[in-house]
């Protein structure tokens, strides 16, 4: 019993341990190059903007089905999840019409 105890102690560490090292050392972000159709662009691609997850993907499209697409890029600050740093670091890479180009790049 307490061998089981021992190392049930030292998978808890390990974990906690785990967990500080990845909130000390965030995720790097990806750099970005091109253009994306915010009124046509799927969840996967909107994902490769700088800073947008799985959520807020899900909540831009949810907003351009609810609304009808977006007449200026400055819209999606009306987005869950969207404040004016995450819009600045996203705006130079939207558009609102044509083909999506944006890319992730090494």
């Amino acid at each position: 019993m307490k061998r089981s105890m021992v190392i049930v102690s030292a998978m808890l560490l390990c974990t906690v341990l785990a967990s500080v090292a990845l909130a000390a050392f965030p995720k790097e972000a990806h750099k970005v190059e091109g253009l994306i159709n915010i009124n046509s662009a799927t969840v996967d691609e909107l994902q490769m903007l700088p800073g947008v997850g799985p959520g807020i993907a899900r909540d831009i499209v949810a907003y351009r089905q609810a609304k009808g697409p977006f007449k200026n890029i400055s819209d999606l600050d009306k987005v869950k999840g969207i404040g004016k740093k995450k819009f600045e670091e996203i705006k130079p890479y939207c558009a609102l019409e044509g083909k999506s180009t944006l890319k992730v790049i090494k």
